[in-house]
């Protein structure tokens, strides 16, 4: 893939940069020293790769010796700031529609395919190959730097003081980028791998509506069977209790609410639908080799919301939530990590799933990651979400009887500058004498105000307790050295 040697460049800058200097809070420089930086590295790229403007995209690719030759002149020149304005022009080449076709879902699988094929031919057939890839360069074991698009919608401006103003407060080369971001390899949680994958709804999105459905009001006696609690060691070898396996009572009522929820997104237009933990089933959550949901692709499917994501299924000892496209083509899934535990030490991971991240990246919103109900509460899971991978939506589908501690977590995640959502069902509060009431929580990145954050509460209900769900509906586009969102949330309790 020919655009990938631009973002091995882009990694090699990095690695350079931060292998020679601190970025934290470099001086502002004048715009007479500012202007010479610029000219500087435009005579030194059309030396070196024939550079003219901006419009590089993908007409002109970096060969092995060009790409030396860039690293070799930012060393020699040892100064911090021929990085920073070096990368601000390379982000500013990144042609966004290019990103979105190369590593799109459509191209992403069939080089995925093609890969897998060569590997084992033989093994191919009644094989769904997922379209997700590891990072946008493909040097991350030379580099140790894992670069990520970045596509959230930008209010976007050409102000220098405000740039001056984003320099003078920078805390790495990360505030720089704008196209895209970078974390390094040593800062992985141990054991995980990020699966990416590229959305492009091909709309423009000023708020964004997601929904989400508490399924039952049932109590968990009525609505699961739960099995015996598993007894285990840690990994250090502490005992722990938690949770066996749960089977859901009844499935075909679960089934039907989640669908009659989708038929209502499709009337109403919505973006998003989501299920809540638990309440999956293997008729919405699973696929055949072909890898799409027949309850989902249907001819209505461009109607569909662009992202359909289920209620976990709780199944073999694993709690997974799948994510479709809006023509039920599976993209992804997240299996839950860390369980509920009784006693013990609490950061043990669920044994024999996979220790893997998916973070779809969707073009005019940006990084959405699925933490599942207890996964948000892990301190240094969460916070890898938010500091590292620079997750934009936080999106948290839970069964929880407490609140508090989440919404004490989602305080903290918004404060970095994320979106949060805690999503949770009325079944999880059912006959609690102590309950709040409270079966979601959702913050947005803006200036506090009475409507940055809200809770969603079981007496905004009808107590008409038939198939319903919540509209939440927030602003997107982000604008400011800290990347707020101007607006309010808008919450509508929806009969279907």
């Amino acid at each position: 893939m020919g655009y990938s040697n631009f973002f091995n460049l882009i990694a090699n800058v990095i690695r350079s940069g931060i292998n020679h200097h601190s970025f934290i809070n470099a001086d502002v420089l004048q715009d007479e020293a500012t202007s010479k930086i610029n000219q500087e590295i435009g005579e030194m790229l059309s030396k070196t790769i024939g550079y003219k403007n901006s419009e590089l995209h993908d007409k002109f690719l970096f060969d092995s010796e060009e790409c030396e030759g860039i690293i070799n002149w930012c060393k020699e020149r040892n100064d911090k700031y021929i990085y920073i304005y070096l990368l601000r022009q390379f982000d500013r080449m990144i042609n966004i529609d290019v990103l979105c076709s190369e590593y799109g879902i459509e191209k992403t699988a069939k080089r995925n395919r093609e890969e897998f094929k060569a590997q084992s031919p033989a093994s191919l057939k009644g094989v769904y190959i997922d379209p997700g890839f590891q990072a946008l360069n493909t040097n991350a074991a030379e580099t140790e730097i894992i670069l990520l698009p970045n596509l959230r919608a930008l209010v976007e401006t050409d102000d220098e003081d405000e740039e001056a103003n984003t320099i003078a407060r920078m805390s790495g080369l990360n505030d720089v980028l704008q196209q895209v971001s970078y974390f390094q390899v040593n800062d992985m949680l141990q054991g995980f791998k990020i699966k990416n994958v590229i959305m492009n709804p091909e709309r423009e999105f000023e708020k964004l509506t997601v929904c989400f459905t508490p399924t039952t009001c049932k109590s968990k006696e009525e609505a699961f069977e739960i099995g015996n609690d598993i007894i285990d060691q840690d990994d250090e070898g502490h005992d722990c209790k938690y949770m066996g396996e749960i089977t859901l009572r009844d499935k075909p009522s679960s089934t039907k609410n989640f669908t009659e929820c989708l038929k209502c997104c499709r009337k109403e237009g919505f973006d998003i639908l989501i299920g809540t933990e638990m309440f999956g089933t293997e008729d919405l959550c699973e696929t055949g080799a072909s890898g799409t949901n027949p309850l989902f692709a249907n001819e209505d499917n461009s109607d569909n919301p662009f992202m359909i994501v289920t209620p976990s299924l709780w199944k073999n000892s694993s709690n997974v939530v799948s994510v479709f496209s809006a023509g039920g083509e599976l993209i992804g899934k997240q299996n839950k990590q860390f369980p509920y535990t009784y006693r013990g030490k609490k950061k043990e991971h669920l044994k024999n799933i996979p220790r893997e991240i998916l973070l779809i990246h969707v073009r005019g919103l940006g990084k959405i990651s699925f933490p599942i109900c207890y996964d948000f509460l892990n301190d240094e899971y969460r916070k890898f979400l938010i500091d590292k991978l620079k997750t934009d939506f936080i999106i948290c589908p839970s069964y929880s009887s407490k609140s508090i501690d989440f919404e004490k977590d989602i305080s903290d995640a918004v404060s970095r500058g994320s979106f949060a959502f805690w999503m949770n069902s009325c079944s999880a509060i059912a006959q609690k004498k102590t309950n709040t009431g409270i079966i979601g929580l959702v913050l947005i990145p803006t200036e506090k105000t009475e409507d940055s954050a809200k809770r969603i509460c079981t007496d905004e209900c009808c107590k008409s307790c038939g198939t319903c769900m919540f509209a939440v509906t927030v602003p997107v586009k982000r604008e400011g050295r800290l990347k707020q969102v101007k607006g309010n949330i808008d919450i509508r309790h929806v009969m279907v």
